[in-house]
């Protein structure tokens, strides 16, 4: 037989087989950590939309003054059952005499397992004369 064939031996073969094979383990590795982290990030984008949505209704109806702060909570907490909503009002002297300054807190729970959304912001309403 003659010894100078170019073709690849069975060892070569399987050599490259394993080396295709350990490159698409790490690779398929790489992509299921990648599903996790946009599952992750579409969650804490998800609760950050509701409690920004919740609070910026609520602004906007103190401003307006349409509804009853106990009306607005109960609005939303059923609208939103995994959510938790105070409103304070603040009527402090001083820069606070012509208005009121409320206070809204906003907890959302259980949009990721064992997390908490918690938005906090403050608006004053001016007296209307």
């Amino acid at each position: 037989m003659n010894r100078t064939s170019s073709g690849f031996t069975l060892v070569e073969v399987l050599i490259s087989i394993a080396l295709m094979g350990i490159t698409a383990v790490s690779i398929l590795g790489l992509h299921s950590i990648s599903l996790q982290n946009n599952i992750i990030s579409k969650e804490i984008i998800e609760s950050t939309v509701i409690t920004k949505d919740i609070m910026e209704n609520i602004k906007s109806q103190l401003v307006n003054g349409n509804y009853k702060t106990s009306e607005m909570i109960a609005y939303y907490e059923k609208k939103y059952p995994e959510s938790e909503i105070s409103i304070k009002k603040d009527f402090s002297k001083g820069l606070y005499e012509k208005g009121i300054l409320y206070e809204i807190e906003i907890k959302v729970f259980n949009i990721r397992k064992g997390s908490t959304e918690i938005v906090v912001s403050k608006v004053y309403i001016p007296n209307k004369k």
